[in-house]
């Protein structure tokens, strides 16, 4: 008897396994319907690997993570592909250092239309004098240009950072930057750049940055527009890698809103007045920012927080002042502002500081900007390939795309790998649409394993209650 219950026991266990085991649902390989929208891929000239970055529509869509795109050839096959964002790295790892700083004696009119720059040395090689190809010898006048030497730098100029003379204070003046290698011939690669140095009732304002746009040259050239003269202690520039020139940075203007009192942190209500929400509908990875006032001759104290949702928690990002001036008819406007790390947060909160100033009525614009990622894929199949994105049901892929690159490196005999730059073309294309992005209707499965439990229970049951009775009936019998 006791053989043949643990034998019913056994039977029904193994029956509740097979009914679970065929109810579980099979994992189907995603589709280019299963992604929302589509985007065709350039592959030419042909090559084994190609590299694209990521457009903006890309990032209004897809997720932060990205784990919703996915990259298909012309059959439909998923090709391995990975993401790359090493342009930050890039950017962390350039250089500032020092410049040697020349003044040019004599007024640039004097040189005439050719401009020419003369530089005297000594017998040793070294440089002790500079000064226009007009100018007269004995006769010395107030500097209004300086030579910058960069014949011992390798690397790509992208930026000058000025100091101020001490002896020079108040002052507003534009610049003109030139580069040249031979001090003959000069191109303008700078033009306009506000320089700036005020102090009122303690409070100090400059500008001493100016932005280039990528130099290579032996020469630069700093000349004050109108013959102004002025007087700068030394000059330091950044330089980085050919890399990080190759990426394109991109910026975006988003208009705010006011924060509403219900938006207040942890359910309490804001009373501030210079409280913004930004919504930039994107997931960029965002590396600057800078506020652009209303109108000019303003200048205010902020706080800038983001967030994945857009009523917080709000995480702490950057302060700082933001300005723009009208001096002696020239702009002056305060600079993007570097943050510690790219931000792909959506929401933005901006809190202006002071008493006594509402701009409720003239809300400040963000203009935020990014370096994109760089999508690299293995170009199998056939052509065209497409970058599909946006998909509530799509998991994250790991192709080990490294591994891939590392074995073609040895099949090339240690040669790198070779990637053909490429680029998204054409409008994106409706696949599945903005359903997509909807998680579908959760379906309810089928319980077997509680209906098999139920029916173990039963069956129990059913053996305990004809236990009970065979032995009734047996005492029964056996009873005089």
């Amino acid at each position: 008897m006791k053989m043949k219950f643990f034998l019913i026991c056994l039977i029904s266990i193994a029956t509740i396994h097979a009914r679970v085991s065929l109810a579980a649902p099979a994992v189907r390989s995603l589709t280019v319907e299963d992604f929302a929208y589509a985007i065709e891929i350039e592959t030419a000239p042909p090559g084994p690997v190609y590299q694209v970055n990521l457009s903006d529509d890309v990032y209004g869509v897809a997720k932060k993570d990205f784990r919703d795109i996915r990259v298909f050839n012309a059959s439909g096959e998923v090709v391995p592909f990975t993401l790359q964002y090493q342009t930050y790295e890039d950017r962390q790892s350039s250089m500032s250092r020092p410049v040697v700083l020349f003044p040019i004696q004599g007024a640039p009119e004097e040189a005439g239309a050719q401009n020419v720059v003369q530089v005297a040395e000594d017998a040793h090689g070294k440089v002790v004098q500079v000064r226009f190809s007009g100018q007269r010898e004995g006769t010395r006048r107030e500097v209004s240009a300086y030579l910058l030497d960069l014949r011992t730098e390798e690397q790509i100029l992208t930026s000058l950072q000025i100091q101020w003379s001490p002896a020079d204070r108040n002052r507003v003046l534009a610049v003109t930057v030139e580069a040249s290698d031979d001090l003959k011939s000069w191109r303008t690669v700078s033009s306009g750049a506000v320089l700036a140095k005020l102090a009122f009732q303690g409070e100090t304002l400059e500008q001493k940055k100016i932005e280039l746009p990528g130099v290579r040259s032996k020469y630069l050239k700093i000349t004050a527009e109108g013959g102004i003269s002025f007087g700068l202690e030394s000059v330091s520039g950044e330089f980085v890698s050919q890399q990080r020139l190759d990426s394109v940075k991109r910026s975006m203007k988003v208009p705010g809103r006011i924060r509403l009192p219900e938006e207040g942190a942890a359910g309490g209500r804001t009373t501030a007045e210079n409280e913004f929400v930004y919504d930039t509908n994107s997931v960029a990875p965002m590396d600057s920012v800078k506020v652009n006032l209303p109108e000019p001759n303003m200048f205010v104290r902020f706080h800038l927080a983001s967030s994945g949702a857009e009523k917080g928690p709000w995480v702490d990002r950057t302060s700082g002042t933001a300005y723009q001036l009208i001096l002696d008819g020239k702009e002056l406007a305060s600079a993007a502002i570097p943050l510690n790390q790219p931000i792909p947060d959506r929401y933005w909160l901006l809190k202006v500081e002071g008493k006594g100033i509402n701009l409720r009525d003239r809300i400040p614009q963000l203009e935020l900007r990014y370096v994109p990622h760089q999508l690299l894929f293995l170009a199998r199949g056939s052509a065209p390939f497409r970058l599909a994105y946006g998909s509530a049901i799509a998991e994250g892929l790991d192709f080990g795309f490294e591994t891939l690159l590392e074995s073609l490196r040895v099949a090339r005999s240690g040669q790198a790998v070779v990637l053909q730059a490429s680029q998204l073309v054409g409008e994106r294309k409706e696949l599945g649409g903005p359903a997509r992005l909807k998680a579908p209707p959760e379906e309810k499965p089928v319980p077997w394993k509680q209906f098999g439990l139920w029916g173990v229970l039963g069956i129990f049951v059913l053996l305990i209650a004809a236990m009970a009775w065979r032995l009734f009936r047996d005492l029964s019998v056996k009873s005089p």
